[in-house]
């Protein structure tokens, strides 16, 4: 897995939402049913990530027997494949960085 819960991550690949930052929410449960953050359904795929989107995005809604919709949230699901960690210089580290003389 490319993220871990609590990383802040943009989103790559060739979709709509490439270049797009997230902040990683927690792993998404595999092969069943449960609720967002938002309180609304998701059945997602192996090895995707529940994440927020600070600016609302369109996500697709699908139920058996309906016709295909949408919806627009800022809690999604991202496969970990589609996700790159912004890494960086930690804000809080044991270590200091002055040397006493």
């Amino acid at each position: 897995m490319n993220c871990k819960a609590g990383d802040l991550a943009y989103i790559v690949g060739k979709n709509r939402y490439a270049g797009t930052v997230v902040q990683v929410i927690e792993a998404a449960p595999i092969g069943m049913r449960f609720r967002l953050p938002d309180g609304h359904l998701q059945a997602p795929q192996s090895y995707e990530w529940v994440c927020y989107f600070p600016t609302a995005v369109e996500v697709g809604v699908h139920f058996v027997g309906d016709a295909a919709s949408s919806r627009m949230t800022h809690y999604a699901t991202v496969p970990d494949r589609c996700l790159c960690p912004i890494g960086g210089v930690p804000v809080h580290d044991e270590q200091h960085d002055e040397v006493t003389a």
